[in-house]
């Protein structure tokens, strides 16, 4: 069985979001100060049936990170020149504390 670290093969940056007010009071986020991590990205397909369209293909991008990675689904992550918003956070337990993060991704255009 592989250890944890020996899955953790790529390099990702995740740029804290930080809300904040606009001049209208609208909460928008920026982002914070960059930090690196190790990880493993990976990418799944699939297909939905969507009303007038028959198998609409779609990628969903996974990170697992170490457990002490400071992410939250405010967050971007830079990976192989892509960036991605976080959708969500789950953390997986082993056999007396959390073991690793595995984060659902969503790739967008820009920052």
């Amino acid at each position: 069985m592989k250890t944890t670290r020996a899955v953790l093969c790529h390099e990702i940056t995740v740029h804290p979001g930080i809300a904040q007010e606009d001049v209208y009071g609208n909460t928008i986020r920026t982002p914070g100060e960059p930090v690196t991590y190790r990880a493993r990205v990976w990418m799944t397909a699939g297909r939905e049936i969507e009303r007038y369209r028959d198998d609409l293909p779609v990628q969903t991008w996974w990170a697992i990170l170490p457990p002490d990675a400071e992410v939250s689904s405010h967050d971007r992550i830079d990976f192989a020149g892509r960036s991605f918003d976080v959708e969500e956070v789950l953390p997986r337990l082993g056999h007396h504390a959390v073991h690793h993060l595995t984060v659902r991704l969503t790739q967008t255009e820009g920052f």
